[in-house]
């Protein structure tokens, strides 16, 4: 392997089309709660509320983000994030 030796590693570089995730409103609650909770403040129901909002929200984005890239890589590399097969899709609901 050429890095451990010093040189440079071989590396392929895909670069795809851009990635565009929607603008989440109200995101800086995100961080004035966690800081609200790291100074050991009270967090009020609702911002508990919010903030499982929130956090759901970023979930559902880390999800299309993973996807998306999962996308650019050849099949086997895909992991969990590969697009399931029709013949999968039956067999993961059959319940058999």
């Amino acid at each position: 392997m050429k890095a451990a030796a010093g040189g440079k590693p071989d590396a392929n570089v895909i670069i795809g089309k851009p990635i565009e995730l929607p603008h989440i409103d109200g995101i800086e609650d995100f961080k004035r709660i966690l800081e609200k909770r790291a100074a050991g403040e009270d967090v009020m129901d609702a911002e508990v509320a919010r903030f499982k909002e929130l956090s759901q929200e970023l979930r559902r984005q880390s999800e299309i983000m993973m996807r998306a890239l999962a996308q650019m890589m050849p099949e086997e590399k895909r992991g969990p994030y590969r697009e399931k097969q029709e013949s999968e899709s039956t067999a993961d609901t059959s319940g058999g």
